[in-house]
Formats: C-alpha cells, structure tokens, sequence
C-alpha cells in the first residue's frame, strides 16, 4: 500500500478540479493513493474525474448520488485509517499544491518523527489575481509543551485541514473526526483535536499550497448556524488552550479578537446576502448580541496591551457602521450607542437585544 493517501471531495468544481487533480499527479514522492469523492456534482465535475481515473490507477474515484458533506469526509477518513498508508492529506478541489509538497513534507516528517508537517499558502484572488501569503519568518518544529507560546503566531495554521500532511497512526489511536454540526469552523475544531494528540508540529515556511479565493464559494456564503457556529467553535478553543495549559491572558485576548473578526465577517456575509431586513435583523439579534460577544468585547477592552485596546476601538465603529442598517427609525443609532458603549457593554447588549425585539 502507498506510504500517503490524498483527499479531495469534490462538488460541481468543472473549472477548477482539473488543476487540483493534475497538481497531485505531479507530485515528485509518488509513493501514494489520491481518494477524489465527488458529492453529488451536477455539472460536468465527475465526467472529468472519470477520465483522470481511467487513465492513472493511483487515483479511487466514488462518486455519491446524494450530497452529504460532511458524513463524507468521515466515512472516507475511517477508510483510509483502515487502510495500510501512513499518511493523509487533504486538498479542496478548487487548491492545488507545488510538485515539491509531499516530498519536503514527508521528508521532514520522518526526518524528526513529528506528527503534523505545514507548509505556506499562498491566495489567489479569483476576481482580481491579488496575491497573499500566510507564512511564517522561519521553519521550525515546535514541540507540545510550546504551543502556547507560539499560540497567536501559529493559529492561522491551525484553522484549515489543507496544507498539511498527518500521520495516520495519531487518528488511529484516537477517535478524532470531522464535527457534523458545525457550520462554520469544521475544518478548525478537527486540526485543533488532532493537535491535542500530536507529538509536535513542523511548520515550514516555504509556499507549497494555494488556495483560490472565490466570490461565490461555500465559506462566503450565508448560512443560518453560522454565527451560532461560532460561538461553539470559540468555546472549544478556549476548552482545547485550557487542556494545553496554554489559557494565558495573551492567547484569550488573541482569541477573543479572532472571534469577534471571525463573527464580523459572518456579520458581512449576512449583511450582503440577499436576504430581507428583517431577516438580517433577526440573525443579527439572535446572535451577535448574544453575552458571549460581550465578554470577548469586555476582554479586549480591559487588555493592558494599546494595541488590543486600539482594535477594540475600530471594532465598536465597525459594529455602529454595520447595525444602522439593519432595522428603521432611530432605533438602529440607540442599538449602537449601547453596544459601544465603553463602561457597561455587559448590561448595554442584553438590553439592546430586548430593544430589538420590541415591536
């Protein structure tokens, strides 16, 4: 059996699944298998992966006649696990990776024994071709009882299952699977679990991943549980630093501006979806006024740190800009008054929320 098993599910992706595929049949450590799952494509997406599998046995083809997602991922996760490969790695089907990718990757892997290798990704913007890479100044292997001090530097890392290779024994010994639940942030709470229960990370800093941002794709689209996501995700991280003993006040104020942009731009999505106001003012009220973005606002607003406290500023302007339009009269200016407001945000917000619900 190959040493590696590439992952990619697939749906309707005719335009870009070609590139994503040909990038991993380029890859010079050709000791591997590639799972390509299609979920339910309606467009000319299988009849493409049919004809990569026709003509490269490396590559097992499923192809579902309903479209499930995320039991998807799973199901094929206990596959592979079942199966003799040592290694995993996923890529979205719109992603490619450079040819070098899994030789350097699994070369540093066996190299110092390290459960999970990460490379840089480069995003392209598909509308405009702007370009920007998530890297770090340095490659480094950073053992478990350091995660925490390198917590805000290597979050960006932790939150997609790209651009990594895992070592399948980890998931073999552990019951770490993909969260069904979760709307948003599946990709992030699944890393963040296999990180419990690796040994240590490699993280190289060369760009050998990227990543194509797309207008229309599923990650900018609104869904209802998207902001309810996030809360649940925000909690499981805090949970997951408290079990790394690395909760200190430095990586709750990190994460506490990581969730609010992480719910801002949920708040963006909705705001230029096509749903009605009222709609758009009821998920905002349901939501974003919840205590827990309180309390993450009061965090950062108590923090030592000016710069903390500087981005908590431009966070309540953006909150005003973005609640005025949501619902008529002089309502909206009242809400935002009391969601800045610097000494009783606590207190404001619930409030606010009942406001909000008055007819």
């Amino acid at each position: 059996m190959a040493r590696l098993a590439f992952y990619t599910q697939t749906y309707n992706a005719e335009k870009y699944i070609a590139k994503a595929v040909e990038s991993v049949l380029a890859q010079t450590f050709t000791d591997f298998v590639y799972y390509i799952v299609d979920d339910a494509s309606s467009d000319a997406t299988v009849d493409i992966i049919k004809k990569y599998a026709e003509n490269d046995s490396r590559i097992i083809a499923y192809y579902s006649p309903v479209n499930r997602i995320t039991e998807l991922y799973n199901e094929y996760l206990e596959k592979i696990i079942k199966s003799d490969a040592e290694f995993v790695c996923w890529l979205d089907n719109d992603d490619w990776y450079k040819p070098r990718f899994a030789e350097k990757m699994i070369s540093a892997m066996d190299g110092c024994a390290t459960d999970l290798a990460i490379c840089a990704t480069e995003y392209i913007d598909e509308d405009t071709m702007n370009t920007v890479s998530r890297s770090l100044d340095m490659t480094k292997l950073i053992k478990r009882d350091e995660y925490g001090e390198y917590f805000g530097r290597i979050h960006n890392f932790f939150r997609p299952v790209w651009g990594k290779i895992y070592r399948l024994s980890v998931f073999r010994n552990n019951h770490i699977r993909f969260m069904i639940d979760l709307a948003v942030g599946a990709d992030t709470a699944f890393v963040l679990d296999y990180i419990r229960y690796a040994n240590s990370i490699y993280i190289d800093g060369e760009v050998l991943h990227n990543y194509l941002i797309r207008s229309r794709s599923i990650s900018r689209t609104f869904l209802p549980s998207m902001l309810e996501s996030s809360f649940s995700l925000q909690k499981l991280t805090i949970n997951w630093l408290r079990d790394m003993d690395a909760a200190t006040l430095q990586n709750r104020e990190f994460l506490a501006a990581v969730f609010l942009n992480s719910t801002g731009y949920s708040i963006k999505i909705l705001m230029s979806s096509d749903l009605p106001i009222a709609e758009k003012a009821a998920h905002f009220c349901d939501s974003y006024t919840k205590s827990e973005v309180a309390e993450e606002l009061l965090l950062l607003r108590d923090s030592v740190h000016p710069t903390v406290r500087e981005w908590y500023d431009e966070h309540r302007v953006w909150l005003w800009e973005m609640v005025s339009p949501l619902l008529p009269g002089d309502r909206p200016n009242k809400i935002a008054q009391m969601l800045i407001d610097q000494d009783a945000v606590m207190s404001n917000i619930r409030y606010s929320h009942e406001l909000i619900k008055k007819p």
